[in-house]
């Protein structure tokens, strides 16, 4: 039996369609796990852990701790140290003795991830060539994992990051920028533990599964160097303090290339979880449909598209359909609301539908927290448009008050922190117009 992992079912699953999706979204996230994928994946490293005189594991992001659960036996013969960094407010349920747990804050970074991230290099010192380091990478590694560049303090990182999210950067521009602040990302981290053998594991929380921006590459140069100076010129006006960056960008001319001594390992991308929701409408519904390549772009216009798409797809099938794909928005904070680019794209997609269109929509955050809100995201309907007045609707987006207007329909999704992050999935179920009849929501 699937574990229930939306915690407001009774008040959320209010229509076939709502329970549909609750129904499998419990199941996707009781199938595939990270703890699996590292097992899995962990095969292949056999050879390397059998060689290695010492080993040492470290890890950070949303993900880490599950990730450990599944590299633990292969290692602890020879561990020598374990250390990852998890978010502040993840609850941790299986503590394991040899492994020290430590905290960062996200999506904000802050001297707490600074203290961690200097905890762990602190038992990396002194390496040699047979000894194997073992890095857990997942999303949300960019703020837990951080030891700022020379000349930046951590303040001014926050700051800059925090002004680029509210201004609909996207997070390839974030983590390039990140990138540059940091003597830890693009490649650093490498350096640092040279000459040791280094293997990762990571889980993709980005779109395209780009090495060099997941957790923004830590063990990966960056090739951005030009595409940096891009975007801090692009961002000069909305974000003064990105201007100092210049020099420091300038500086970095080191060469794109994954060293020698490291070896990358994708073992779980957002696309794993859209085929698995497929599957699991596959086995009640005859028309599924997914993308394969993730959508990108600022939420309105990704709704807009959205809306035109699925009225095509519905006069090619000449009936109603599943739709199934993911991604990430990016959201241009207009207000001093509660939200997250899941809850936002959710009314928007509504606002976009028509009020003959019989349609149930339903945008989530796999890592269980959109944006500055306590949800997974947020469902949309027909039903729901029938009660929420046009008025309320775009004062509530104006204010970027999302997770305040669901919230009081009782249409977010609530389930807390799910251990993984595989950036953003949407479900939808089209059913064209109704012709005038009255909607059937039961």
């Amino acid at each position: 039996m699937d574990k229930m992992l939306v915690k407001n079912y009774s008040d959320l699953g209010t229509t076939r369609d709502r329970k549909e999706i609750i129904d499998c979204l419990n199941h996707v996230f009781s199938t595939i796990s990270p703890s699996s994928a590292v097992e899995k994946a962990s095969k292949k490293l056999s050879n390397d852990i059998d060689e290695s005189r010492r080993i040492f594991v470290i890890g950070f992001g949303k993900a880490s701790l599950a990730m450990y659960e599944g590299i633990r036996g292969k290692v602890r013969d020879k561990l020598s140290y374990a250390g990852i960094i998890v978010p502040e407010d993840q609850e941790v349920s299986e503590k394991f003795q040899e492994l020290e747990i430590l905290r960062g804050n996200h999506p904000k970074v802050s001297e707490l991830s600074v203290r961690s991230s200097k905890a762990i290099l602190s038992h990396l010192k002194n390496l040699g060539k047979d000894d194997l380091v073992l890095v857990l990478i997942s999303g949300g590694g960019s703020s837990l994992f951080e030891i700022p560049e020379k000349g930046i303090d951590i303040e001014t990182l926050s700051s800059i990051s925090d002004c680029l999210m509210k201004n609909g950067a996207d997070i390839y521009q974030l983590n390039r920028i990140r990138q540059v602040m940091s003597s830890v990302k693009g490649g650093k981290l490498a350096d640092m533990l040279k000459p040791a053998k280094i293997r990762s594991m990571v889980i993709s929380d980005v779109t395209g599964d780009d090495l060099s921006i997941i957790a923004s590459g830590p063990l990966v140069r960056s090739s951005g160097n030009e595409e940096a100076g891009k975007i801090i010129a692009s961002y000069r006006e909305k974000c003064k303090k990105i201007a100092m960056l210049e020099k420091i960008h300038s500086m970095d001319d080191k060469e794109n290339h994954e060293m020698e001594n490291v070896e990358n390992h994708l073992i779980l991308k957002n696309y794993d979880y859209v085929e698995g929701v497929k599957d699991f409408l596959l086995r009640r519904h005859r028309n599924v449909i997914t993308f394969e390549i993730g959508v990108a772009g600022e939420v309105s216009a990704v709704a807009k598209s959205l809306t035109e798409t699925v009225r095509s797809l519905y006069s090619l099938f000449n009936g109603s359909f599943w739709l199934v794909f993911g991604g990430e928005t990016t959201v241009n904070v207009t207000g001093n609301g509660k939200g997250g680019r899941n809850q936002e794209l959710a009314l928007r997609v509504m606002d976009n539908m028509k009020g003959d269109e019989n349609f149930t929509f339903a945008s989530i955050g796999t890592d269980g927290i959109d944006g500055y809100s306590d949800a997974m995201g947020g469902i949309t309907d027909s039903k729901l448009k029938s009660e929420i007045s046009r008025a309320e609707l775009l004062e509530t987006l104006k204010n970027s008050d999302s997770n305040t207007l669901l919230t009081k329909y009782k249409s977010v999704i609530i389930t807390g922190r799910t251990g993984t992050n595989v950036s953003d999935i949407m479900i939808m179920h089209y059913c064209g117009k109704t012709g005038g009849k009255e909607i059937d929501h039961t």
